[in-house]
């Protein structure tokens, strides 16, 4: 049941997106190795879009650890490529930014809608109001968030996913 209201959720925020073109998506892939309660290793790829699942002009692919010393709180170290092109759709030249950022983060669990479809896997979805001051790039969006987190643990090794809580990398 809390299937179907996620996915009517997602559909009905899309239709209303589509037609004020305000709403715009924001998806995640997330793939999580827990070594141990406190150590894991993460990859993810992001992908996002100027309108509702159109004119996409921006996507990620990252890589780091984490180190979990709380249940309300971790420090992530990471390595990812960062990819933005012009506004006016799809990927077309030419980019903005083109980088390589190695990055420290502080992640605090708290708020977000997310489903749970097994141990491992998460699906979330949500809302973020983005404001960006550099002239240069967004002025400021709302996105849509779409979520997928697997969580791979180590035999012996609490899923940190049953917390079912949004992460962010």
């Amino acid at each position: 049941m809390n299937l179907i209201v996620l996915l009517f959720l997602c559909l009905w925020l899309g239709k209303v997106g589509a037609q004020q073109n305000s709403i715009v998506t924001w998806n995640i892939f997330n793939l999580k190795y827990a070594h141990s309660n406190k150590f894991s290793f993460f990859g993810e790829a992001q992908l996002r879009s100027l309108q509702f699942y159109s004119n996409y002009h921006y996507y990620e692919f990252k890589g780091g650890f984490n180190f979990k010393p709380g249940n309300t709180y971790q420090f992530s170290l990471g390595l990812g490529s960062y990819q933005t092109y012009l506004e006016g759709g799809n990927f077309v030249k030419p980019k903005n930014n083109d980088e390589i950022r190695l990055w420290p983060q502080l992640v605090l669990f708290q708020v977000g809608l997310s489903y749970k479809v097994t141990n491992a896997t998460t699906l979330q979805i949500g809302y973020l109001h983005q404001f960006d001051y550099r002239i240069n790039d967004e002025i400021g969006r709302d996105f849509m968030v779409l979520g997928c987190f697997i969580e791979i643990s180590k035999k012996g090794t609490k899923s940190s996913n049953s917390e079912s809580v949004f992460k962010e990398n």
